[in-house]
Order: C-alpha cells, then sequence, then structure tokens
C-alpha cells in the first residue's frame, strides 16, 4: 500500500478474518442444524449491500462538500466536527430511507421491538 494507506491494511486484515469466520459459524450452523434458509438470508444480505453502497456513495459525494461549507462559516476544528456530524446523520437517514424501500426485514423487526419496549414501559 502506498504510505498514506497503510493504515488500510489493518482494516482489511479486520475484515477478511470476520469474513473467514462468519463462513466457518456459517458451515457449522448448516451441519449442526441444517438450512436456516439461505436463500431468504442471501436476499437480506443483498438488500442491506445495496443500501450500504448508496450510502457509501451519499457520504463521499457530501462531506467534502459539507466540509467546505462548514470551513467557510467556522474555525477549523468546529468545521470539521459539523462537517462529520452531519455526514453520519445523513448517512444514517440514507441507510434507513432505502431499507425501508427496499422492505428489509429487519427493519420491520427492529420497529416492532422498539414498539413492544415502549409498550411496556421501557425507555
Amino acid at each position: 500500500f502506498p504510505l498514506h494507506l497503510k493504515h488500510a491494511g489493518l482494516a482489511l486484515g479486520t475484515v477478511l478474518s470476520s469474513l473467514f469466520n462468519a463462513a466457518v459459524l456459517a458451515c457449522l450452523l448448516h451441519r449442526r442444524y441444517g438450512s436456516p434458509g439461505w436463500r431468504r438470508v442471501a436476499v437480506s444480505a443483498a438488500r442491506s449491500a445495496a443500501a450500504s453502497v448508496a450510502m457509501s456513495l451519499v457520504v463521499l459525494a457530501s462531506y467534502p462538500w459539507l466540509e467546505t461549507v462548514a470551513a467557510e462559516r467556522l474555525s477549523a476544528k468546529p468545521a470539521l466536527i459539523i462537517a462529520l456530524a452531519s455526514t453520519i446523520a445523513l448517512a444514517c437517514v440514507t441507510y434507513f430511507v432505502l431499507a425501508a424501500l427496499l422492505r428489509s426485514p429487519e427493519l420491520r423487526e427492529v420497529a416492532a421491538a422498539l414498539r413492544r419496549r415502549t409498550q411496556r414501559g421501557q425507555p
């Protein structure tokens, strides 16, 4: 890797080891308990990946612009903080809107769990 990307090797190693771990655990799960519905799992993973890719593109496009706009109005450190916080908020909104449009079942499960929790009176 070029010098300015040396830290990416650590992230790449973490991702590769996580993928290997997930594959081994999936094989063990399948062997011990049978298929958990791999087709549904693959479709759900594809929906999440599509929302993640779109979210990444929004982040890559918006952060430089937000950083420039904030830097015109604020000093350096507050501008970076505002740009980063705004980008994170925009990324979250993008992901959840796309997950809803793609009819992600996990999103419905999270919403149902939150409704159950608030009905029981827990914060």
